[in-house]
């Protein structure tokens, strides 16, 4: 399952904490999300036609995306922006 091509429905039907206990399909599908398809530079508005709801947000702007267990965390995709679009999107444990 690893590396697996990004598939928005497939994201955005995987709600944490549901299958993150388990094992995520997200964490499978970000590098394809981050290098192929991409997200520096979106608006809110595409993360989230391409992502869905945050699973965490912060100012009103989606801002972690839940992927996958670890030893002792989640690993999460974190959105940091800028002027209303992504600036960064760094992967890292909680």
């Amino acid at each position: 399952n690893f590396p697996r091509p990004f598939e928005a429905m497939a994201w955005k039907s995987e709600a944490f904490p549901h299958d993150v206990k388990d094992g995520s399909h997200r964490c499978a599908m970000t590098t394809d999300l981050t290098w192929r398809v991409g997200v520096t530079g979106r608006t809110e508005a595409e993360i989230r036609s391409l992502l869905g709801k945050a699973d965490t947000e912060e100012g009103g702007l989606p801002h972690y995306y839940m992927l996958c267990p670890s030893f002792l965390d989640v690993y999460v995709l974190e959105l940091k922006w800028q002027d209303g679009r992504v600036a960064s999107a760094l992967v890292r444990d909680t």
